[in-house]
């Protein structure tokens, strides 16, 4: 029997990553043999970090843990699939509106690539935990491990640090 690498992209705009993109990214982990986390940049949308801070921080996150690619792509997710040779796409839901917003996004992505989707629903101790969510805080200066790890964070307040 062939040994076949399963493969599962993770595709996001991770500004920043927070905790629950990471829970997804390690449960994953325990039914692939590697996830690839990329950000996709999306020219139309206003981010807080740039491209290149952004896949600093998923640098950041995933240090510790070989199976894990990350990246960053200006393309289609379809295309980085095939260069990849990945045929799944992996997305976290919180809640009604990620369903909403992410099946047929998935229907997409099968109709016209042949790209499965699997819709992952995030652990309940992450349904409040968004990258809106973080950036609301470093705009109020307030905490942020509660949504991040300690990692993240600490790199997060050096790009910050930085621009100051």
């Amino acid at each position: 029997m062939e040994n076949i690498m399963k493969k599962v992209l993770l595709p996001g705009s991770y500004d920043p990553i927070t905790r629950g993109h990471i829970d997804v990214v390690r449960r994953a982990l325990l039914h692939f043999d590697e996830v690839h986390v990329v950000v996709f940049i999306n020219p139309h949308k206003k981010t807080l970090f740039s491209a290149e801070e952004r896949l600093a921080l998923l640098k950041v996150a995933f240090a510790d843990e070989k199976r894990v690619k990350v990246g960053a792509d200006s393309g289609l997710v379809a295309d980085y699939a095939a260069r990849n040779g990945i045929s799944l796409l992996l997305k976290g839901v919180r809640d009604a509106v990620d369903f909403d917003y992410e099946l047929p996004m998935a229907d997409h992505h099968k109709t016209k690539c042949d790209l499965d989707t699997f819709l992952l629903p995030c652990d309940p101790s992450f349904r409040e935990t968004s990258s809106h969510a973080v950036r609301d805080l470093i705009e109020e200066g307030r905490p942020l491990s509660a949504l991040l790890t300690p990692e993240v964070e600490k790199e997060v307040r050096r790009i910050l640090a930085a621009r100051s």
